[in-house]
């Protein structure tokens, strides 16, 4: 084979050809020379050269090659279809084509599967190259490279799942008839690679097909029951009973005896599978009862002879050096034993009522409880994850997951489950043989202590034993907790006052144990009695080697907080917590880390600030020192978050230490770190700000530091332009940095009691923020509803900025339907403004958009009701200031003059029964009648649709005499949905907001006064027009008004 990869003459470059990537064709001319068929030898040449390109070192060269594919992959018609027959031709090449092109081929061929087979594609093959290329497929599966038949084999599993049986219906005939010759095939003892391959394929197809979730893909699911069974099952038989003659000889470094064990472990899966997803009913096949009750039967057999097979090579080869033949075998005899224990798991989680009907569910648990016991009389010895282990770890997981699941929903009449002594002996054997310590573990932690740390708490009860062990043990502790309790107190005595390396241990084990049910067990538990009797002497002690027991207790300490706990439970708790988070003696870093996270999970709802108090200093300094030796930032986050929860669990108590916090978080923050420990920073400096209230504008400073990194600096994009960012660069982080920097300064602004200028410099940024329409878009708008309550006149300068950015975005939000959050921010910005700074200039652009939104048919009605409030919100503060922003609405939007007010005052009468707060309707109200004083022509010209309004709003309550009522105190303020009205009292925003009520209008003012004087004021100024205009409304609207002005009708 030459360097190219190409030897073949039909595969060669034409007379004059290149074969430098450099001076590639370009695509238009590739595609020609690709087109015209796929033996053309200059387009399979330059196609194969693309592929070795994708292998060669120079990364700019792997780069092109690799974006050329991708544009040859997504060709339209012709040459797309072409192009995968191409790649195709590449596979069968294996004596004219290098191995690693052929396997790029497979798996681009792959890609191209995924994305392009499916009907719905925008780019879906035509069918009749579907046809060519299954046949080109099956046609390649005596493929002699693994990794290429492994592809290969996924791939007809993937079309199979999309074109059977109604366009390959096939498929299944044309496998075993492949199937059929493989075996045929078969010399001697040694299967063929043929046979070896196809049912390396079947296996695929019925996987794929299997595990569809769709109802035709299950209704062909259970069709192939019938069609395959038989065939299988038969060569699994023979396949078994050349293995027992083999193995009988004694050859156990035949190649053939290991091709065997795995051919016979690939039929068992397929077997398995059918038997699972292949019938409708189980129950009712004789064929599925006969395999499920010869898998129970098995499985002990299969695992005996896997263990005098490894003790036979230990006698032999005592260091355990296998060959490839000897290993082989080995590994595929453990994977027929895990296949075995797998079909009981999966046919438990996907057929259990067929599973109770056909029986012998007893015997299957007895198998796998009797190979966890024999395991778990020499842990150390007898059980690892290396192929030459007794048993396998990975084989007794499945066992203990299946037992997990037989347990945690057992079947009625179920002989050995209904017996408590039974779950009773597995409690006692996990708690004294499983969960324990092993020599591995303690040398793990002592290697790295905080890695074995994060390695336990990520719960891997999937892939390791005592994870295994104890989420067996939790679903125990749930069925029988009386019992478990008594068991686990028995064994707690046993090794109280036995200080020997074992009894440490067991102890350990033993808090594990208490740990994982502490619901389940509260009420058989007396934790003042095990504090006193073991705990705090474990938790105190500084003998070597107990590090892993105090770990554990710290642990368990924080999985207490769940239970209702008394004062004298807490006051028990805290101390030892405290003390295993502060440094000292015998006390690591992944001891007090699980201090740190007992802290942070104690429970909100039940955390004692009172009886905490006396901790706090310790614990503050506990946690700060472990901040400083900490060096992994996954560690740090941990510390960061349990002082963030205590300081806002324990509020103004933490104002002392505020400063000496803040400085340790400003000192991480200029380090090195990544962006999900600086959110964690941020997150703790917010509760910080919450806690210390008022006194937080000492932190000011420091905070704004944090805050222009996160803002300034590092720009959150918009998500125009994150669409076209790199995958690396959309980390989450960044936008949860912004987001949560954004509450920080929010939080500033709501504590603050002056905008101070470091506040103010930080205004146009949030403006920036909001103009990007970004996810912090809402975290945004509350941080300027902040600034306007903490000092309206901060905002003067940006108000034409603030605006423009509103106006750049309200489409956009309406198309979101997430406009109502704007018109909100909006609605408190007009009202704690004074109206002469809203020149017609400064809003008009905006209020033209928003008033063209009042005009659209399909504009959702709390929308309506938000925009009439902000223009009645206009209306109220400066009746003439409004009329001239109308004029200039008419004027940008080319409307007859009239048109803005006239559609204003429409929409407030016609859906004036849409404000649901009554506040809402005296406001509008309030708006009609400033409207009205103006003496305008529009608003007279309307008097007989607005009066009616009127007299509904005057109905709506009595008034004190200042014009307040209860009526106006219910419901969120301006309708927002948002919640912010709910702050807490002692928050200085909630105070200023409070104090603002004096002053609103809506109850600062009379609406019956208002009225009286605005139609006063509308006389005088249109005099007799305004006579005329009130002749034009109803006798009995007008009478009606009158009384209601006078006093004379209320209610």
């Amino acid at each position: 084979m030459t360097s190219t990869g190409v030897s073949d003459p039909a595969l060669a470059p034409s007379a004059g050809g290149r074969s430098s990537l450099r001076s590639w064709h370009s695509l238009d001319r590739l595609w020609s020379l690709v087109g015209r068929g796929m033996r053309d030898p200059q387009g399979l040449y330059i196609l194969t050269q693309t592929l070795e390109a994708t292998l060669l070192p120079d990364a700019a060269v792997r780069a092109a090659a690799e974006k050329q594919l991708l544009e040859w992959a997504r060709r339209d018609a012709d040459p797309h279809a072409v192009f995968y027959e191409c790649l195709l031709d590449i596979v069968a090449a294996r004596d004219h084509v290098s191995l690693g092109a052929r396997t790029q081929a497979m798996l681009i061929f792959k890609n191209g599967v995924e994305k392009y087979w499916r009907r719905s594609s925008d780019r879906g093959l035509p069918q009749s190259t579907k046809i060519k290329l299954r046949r080109q497929l099956l046609s390649l599966i005596e493929e002699p490279d693994r990794s290429i038949a492994n592809t290969l084999s996924l791939c007809i599993g993937r079309v199979a799942r999309h074109d059977y049986p109604s366009e390959w219906p096939t498929l299944l005939t044309d496998l075993l008839s492949i199937l059929a010759q493989g075996d045929q095939q078969t010399l001697r003892a040694t299967p063929s690679l043929l046979l070896q391959r196809t049912l390396q394929t079947l296996f695929q197809v019925v996987k794929l097909l299997a595990t569809s979730t769709l109802a035709r893909g299950r209704q062909i699911a259970e069709s192939l029951g019938e069609d395959l069974f038989r065939p299988v099952h038969a060569l699994h038989e023979r396949l078994r009973t050349s293995w027992d003659a083999l193995l009988s000889s004694g050859g156990m470094a035949d190649e053939a005896l290991a091709v065997q064990t795995a051919l016979s472990c690939q039929t068992y899966k397929i077997l398995s599978k059918l038997v699972i997803f292949g019938w409708k009913q189980q129950r009712e096949s004789e064929l599925c009862r006969a395999f499920y009750h010869s898998s129970i039967e098995s499985l002990p057999k299969i695992v005996a002879l896997r263990r005098a097979f490894v003790e036979a090579l230990t006698a032999a080869k005592g260091d355990h050096i296998l060959n490839n033949t000897t290993y082989n075998l080995l590994e595929s005899i453990t994977r027929i034993c895990l296949a075995n224990a797998k079909f009981f798991r999966k046919f438990w989680i996907h057929r259990k009522s067929e599973l109770y009907a056909m029986g012998s569910i007893d015997a299957m648990m007895s198998n796998l409880w009797l190979l966890v016991e024999h395991a778990s009389t020499d842990i150390e010895a007898l059980v690892s994850d290396q192929v030459t282990a007794i048993y396998p770890e990975r084989l007794l997981v499945q066992g203990l997951i299946t037992l997990s699941l037989v347990f945690g929903e057992p079947p009625q009449d179920m002989a050995q489950m209904s017996d408590a002594n039974f779950a009773l002996h597995f409690t006692r054997t996990i708690a004294t043989k499983l969960l324990p310590l092993t020599d591995g573990d303690i040398a793990a932690y002592n290697d790295d202590a905080e890695a074995w740390l994060n390695e336990e708490e990520a719960d891997r009860w999937e892939y390791n034993l005592r994870p295994a062990s104890a989420h067996l043990f939790s679903i125990l502790l749930s069925r029988y907790p009386r019992g478990c309790a008594a068991t686990l107190e028995l064994l707690a005595q046993s090794s109280q006052n036995d200080e020997s390396s074992s009894a440490s241990r067991q102890r350990e084990a033993l808090y594990y144990a208490y740990g994982l049910g502490p619901t389940a067990l509260g009420p058989y538990c007396n934790i003042i009695r095990m504090i006193n009797d073991s705990i705090q002497r474990d938790a105190l002690t500084i003998e070597p080697g107990t590090a892993l027991l105090r770990r554990r207790i710290a642990w368990l300490l924080g999985a207490w907080q769940e239970l209702e706990l008394s004062s004298d439970e807490l006051q028990a708790i805290y101390p030892l917590l405290v003390h295993l988070v502060v440094p000292g003696p015998g006390r690591d870093i992944a001891v007090r880390l699980s201090a740190a996270k007992s802290l942070n999970e104690c429970n909100t709802w039940r955390f004692s600030e009172i009886l905490f108090e006396p901790f706090l200093p310790p614990a503050i300094a506990g946690l700060t020192s472990l901040l400083a030796i900490v060096t992994s930032q996954e560690g740090q986050s941990k510390a960061i978050d349990a002082l963030g929860n205590i300081v806002a669990r324990m509020g103004t108590r933490v104002t002392p230490y505020a400063q000496e916090l803040l400085q340790v978080l400003c000192k991480l923050w200029s380090q090195d770190i990544n962006s999900l420990l600086r959110i964690s920073i941020v997150v703790a400096a917010t509760k910080l700000v919450q806690a210390v209230e008022t006194d937080s504008e000492g932190l000011h400073e420091p905070l704004m530091t944090i805050l222009h990194q996160c803002l300034v600096v590092v720009p959150l994009p918009s998500p125009e332009t994150r669409r076209r960012m790199p995958g690396e660069a959309k980390a989450p982080g960044l936008s949860y940095l912004h987001e949560d920097a954004l509450e920080l300064l929010r939080e500033l602004v709501a504590q603050s009691n002056e905008a101070t200028s470091s506040l103010r410099t930080l205004i146009p940024v949030v403006i920036s923020i909001i103009a990007s329409a970004t996810d912090t878009l809402l975290l945004g708008l509350e941080v300027i509803k902040g600034y306007c309550w903490l000092q309206p006149s901060c905002l003067l300068p940006h108000l034409p900025s603030l605006c423009a950015a509103f106006d750049d975005i309200v489409e956009l939000l309406y198309i979101r339907r997430d406009l109502k959050p704007l018109l909100h921010c909006l609605s408190i910005i007009i009202k704690t403004q004074q109206s002469a700074v809203w020149a017609p200039d400064t809003a008009a652009f905006l209020l033209a958009r928003l008033a063209a939104l009042l005009e659209r048919e399909y504009t959702e009605t709390p929308i309506v009701v938000q925009l009439s409030i902000c223009f009645a919100r206009f209306f109220v503060s400066d009746p003439y200031t409004s009329i001239e922003l109308c004029q200039r609405i008419d004027a940008l939007s080319a409307k007859e003059p009239g048109h803005a007010l006239r559609l204003i005052l429409r929409t407030w009468s016609s859906k004036f029964d849409n404000f649901a707060e009554a506040r809402h309707r005296k406001l509008v109200a309030l708006g009609m009648s400033g409207a009205i004083s103006t003496g305008s022509t529009v608003a007279l010209s309307m008097l007989a649709e607005l009066v009616p309004a009127l007299n509904d709003a005057l109905a709506e309550t009595e008034e004190t005499a200042t014009g307040d009522a209860d009526a106006y105190k219910s419901g969120s303020p301006d309708g927002t949905d948002l919640g912010d009205f709910l702050e807490a009292e002692k928050s200085a925003q909630a105070v200023r907001r409070q104090a603002y009520l004096q002053y609103d209008p809506v109850h600062s003012r009379r609406l019956m006064t208002s009225i009286s004087n605005d139609f006063a004021s509308a006389q005088r100024a249109a005099g007799g027009l305004f006579e005329q205009a009130l002749g034009q409304v109803d006798e009995y609207s007008i009478g009606e008004l009158k009384q209601r002005l006078s006093g004379r009708l209320q209610g």
